[in-house]
């Protein structure tokens, strides 16, 4: 599930709308109504530049807040963010857990941001996506393996 961070708060994003006292009504493209304990509020999200920045308008109130998923915010809390990313030539696995998927293959040329692995951890499934944009030189894992926090997955050439 998705998380809204805007400075010290996070919002945890229900889609499967299993709090019974929220309902979220859509109006158009971005925008909703919200009814949650019997109070309405008119949310409008506006993308401000595809990376996950975004300008909320809550009511008659505006926010600029930065949506991430959920394996991106535990990798923000281990040091592992985007930048300290962009130039790694390995990639080791986050937290432990199973490994569902591997999409790709040795000497496949990937984009940043390209689904490298399905890792389940905690119930959930987690992508493990290509900080980087280069061509993988090996995989030292296989679907199905359990692995351990920082086990090499993969690297780049």
């Amino acid at each position: 599930m998705p998380n809204i961070i805007h400075n010290d708060l996070s919002l945890n994003v229900d889609p499967q709308g299993l709090n019974p006292d929220l309902q979220v009504l859509p109006k158009g493209p971005g925008e909703y109504t919200v009814i949650f304990h019997h109070q309405v509020y008119r949310i409008r999200l506006e993308d401000l530049d595809g990376k996950g920045n975004w300008r909320v308008y809550l009511n008659d109130k505006i926010a600029e807040v930065e949506w991430k998923e959920d394996i991106q915010v535990m990798l923000d809390k281990l040091g592992m963010n985007a930048q300290s990313l962009a130039s790694a030539k390995e990639i080791k696995a986050p937290m432990p857990g199973l490994l569902l998927d591997i999409p790709v293959h040795v000497g496949q040329h990937v984009l940043a941001g390209q689904v490298l692995m399905i890792l389940e951890a905690m119930k959930m499934e987690n992508l493990i996506k290509s900080p980087i944009e280069g061509t993988i030189s090996s995989i030292e894992v296989q679907k199905g393996n359990k692995v351990e926090k920082n086990q090499l997955l993969l690297r780049f050439e």
